[in-house]
């Protein structure tokens, strides 16, 4: 680009790059127009999926309409509270007891793990 560095045409590319990857990877979670992709195999899981590939793809928009580090920090950071704030159940959904851990029995016989 005129007046710009070679570095900074090349970061953009790889910018470009990245939000071209956020976007295929919302749209394998829940394509844009509600057609399938993983989140509709996820069960109780659906919400939290689709709300993900949503932040995905917006981070995508983001980097793509402005691709620069600023961006991708933006993208990045959305991302992180996205995965660290996952979507609440449903008010009618009841949320189910976590599973007790399972016993353990003693390594080989009698507590020896290789035998006598």
């Amino acid at each position: 680009a005129p007046g710009k560095p070679d570095g900074v045409a090349g970061q953009s590319q790889a910018h470009r790059r990245d939000a071209w990857r956020l976007a295929m990877l919302a749209d394998a979670l829940a394509p844009a127009d509600g057609s399938g992709g993983l989140a509709a195999a996820a069960g109780a899981g659906e919400p939290a999926a689709t709300a993900l590939a949503k932040t995905l793809r917006e981070g995508a928009g983001l980097l793509d309409a402005q691709p620069d580090a600023t961006s991708l920090a933006k993208a990045i950071e959305s991302l992180a509270a996205a995965v660290a704030m996952p979507a609440a159940p449903d008010a009618g959904e009841a949320t189910p007891p976590p599973a007790a851990p399972a016993e353990r029995a003693p390594p080989g016989v009698d507590g020896v793990p290789f035998g006598s």
